[in-house]
């Protein structure tokens, strides 16, 4: 029997889940910490490779540089603008050029200040606050979506694996067969023909090409994992052909189902997990929402949606103040010099002068500009509003979708574990025992063990495609959890202990 078959519980959903494994630390402080760890005896759990991949994302690293570039443009967006300063000298006689020949003749200096329309100053800011604040739930759903990509491939690369075992363990047998095959024709002690050699030749080399297959989808889908698992630093000190093919690289085993993933389980079942799984989480949480809909309005992609509305809002606002008047203030000061001295004359000093004024401009002639600019700006917002409504109904259809694709792997595995795996063991030992007694041929013993084997290895298909199922609700539904104790694995599975 496989490794993940076992048939000492009744409890229905979780029979494939219940397999133990060792978590590995494995951290990626450094390029050389990296090569000790991917040592020919380390071994790739789905955690390590989760950490890795999410350690090594050089997307989060642009989305906080994104993040603080928005912060600092919202900084600057509260300044005023330059004010402008001037320089003139006004009012120089043409005929002497002399500066103190006329009493209009000045020199001038000013200066001129800009001010923001409205609002505007303060509602660029919030524009750029609301547009960095985006960033966080970009980075959550990152790390979340990191988590589930890495998930599938590792399960992908398992399920190639434990398929190979499988059909690794059984090729003995198949040589076997064709061994006794051989000498039965040889001695002609049976009714065994040349075609039964064939056959059970035929079968070898099946077995073969089946084996090849299964270790390149394997490599497949472990290559498929470096674009999450490896750093540019890594790639550069390090082998990728050489790591790929290591021995036994992938585990034996499934590691036990997350907290949060049982939690889900409870959500969307009608019964306890604790009852059905044998496993307490009683350090999850879960949000007490209505209804799916309401649940799913807190995913990350839905509250960065969200922000981007906010963020249009404040395209409105900013819109609605080209309506306002916008002001700017000026002041000069203008030196004269003294008249020339003239006999009998008492007027020889000049007063210099200081001036002080407002601009104003007013929207008098833009007004269908500044409309079209304000009608646009609200039908850009109605557009995110309803990308919202359209990513809501494509998160419900895929938790759906991956709720009735764990039923369903939940239902065949009942089927292949209670029924069709039992009884094709006994049409196995039922096809021996007739072919010893001379019963029947070689052929049905060769049949009855490739069912079998087939039927082993879509037992595998199913564990890892019911696994796959929970990690995608993980990702459509962990953000309505709280999780007190992330870390708390310490609980296991009642039947886990017939694995230890």
């Amino acid at each position: 029997m496989p490794i993940f078959i076992s048939s000492c519980h009744s409890s229905r959903l979780m029979l494939t889940l219940l397999l133990g494994i060792t978590f590995l630390g494995m951290t990626t402080s450094s390029a050389q910490e990296f090569k000790k760890e991917m040592s020919a005896d380390s071994i790739l759990t789905l955690d390590n490779a989760i950490t890795l991949a999410q350690a090594n994302d050089e997307w989060l690293a642009k989305s906080k540089l994104r993040e603080q570039q928005l912060i600092h443009l919202s900084q600057g967006a509260s300044a005023l603008p330059d004010p402008t300063f001037s320089l003139s000298l006004l009012n120089m006689p043409t005929d002497s050029v002399a500066y103190d020949q006329e009493a209009m003749t000045q020199l001038k200096i000013g200066v001129s200040q800009m001010l923001p329309r409205g609002d505007s100053q303060s509602l660029t800011k919030q524009k750029y606050q609301l547009i960095a604040a985006e960033q966080p739930y970009q980075r959550i759903d990152r790390l979340n979506k990191i988590s589930l990509q890495t998930s599938l491939l590792w399960l992908d690369a398992f399920k190639s694996a434990a398929s190979y075992r499988l059909v690794n363990e059984a090729k003995p047998l198949f040589n076997k067969l064709t061994e006794i095959v051989t000498a039965s024709y040889s001695s002609s002690s049976k009714n065994t023909n040349q075609q039964d050699i064939i056959r059970a030749e035929l079968e070898l080399v099946r077995l073969n090409d089946r084996l090849i297959n299964l270790q390149t989808n394997q490599q497949v889908a472990l290559a498929s994992l470096t674009q999450y698992l490896f750093s540019a630093q890594h790639l550069s000190l390090y082998s990728l052909p050489d790591t790929l093919t290591k021995p036994n690289l992938i585990p034996t085993t499934l590691p036990i189902p997350t907290e949060i993933e049982l939690a889900l389980l409870d959500y969307l079942s009608t019964k306890s997990s604790q009852t059905k799984y044998g496993k307490t989480h009683d350090k999850i949480h879960v949000k007490p929402f209505d209804t799916l809909y309401e649940r799913l309005t807190t995913h990350p992609l839905v509250s960065a949606i969200e922000q981007r509305i906010l963020s249009a809002g404040m395209d409105i606002e900013l819109a609605d103040q080209a309506y306002k008047p916008q002001y700017s203030i000026n002041a000069s000061y203008a030196h004269r010099d003294d008249a020339p001295s003239a006999i009998g004359s008492n007027n020889a000093n000049r007063a210099d002068f200081f001036s002080i004024g407002v601009n104003v401009s007013l929207p008098l002639f833009s007004l269908t500009a500044q409309d079209a600019q304000v009608a646009s700006n609200i039908k850009a917002r109605e557009a995110m509003r309803t990308e919202k409504t359209l990513l809501l109904k494509e998160l419900m259809a895929a938790v759906n979708i991956a709720y009735q694709t764990y039923l369903g792997s939940t239902q065949r595995y009942d089927l292949y574990d209670q029924q069709l795996l039992p009884q094709l063991s006994q049409q196995a030992d039922a096809a021996r025992a007739a072919y010893t007694n001379d019963i029947a041929d070689i052929v049905q013993v060769i049949r009855a063990q490739i069912a079998l084997l087939d039927a082993r290895v879509t037992l595998v298909e199913i564990t890892v495609a019911q696994r796959k199922s929970l990690a995608t609700l993980a990702y459509y539904l962990s953000s309505s959890i709280t999780q007190l104790n992330p870390h708390n694995n310490t609980h296991k599975l009642k039947s886990d202990k017939h694995h230890e």
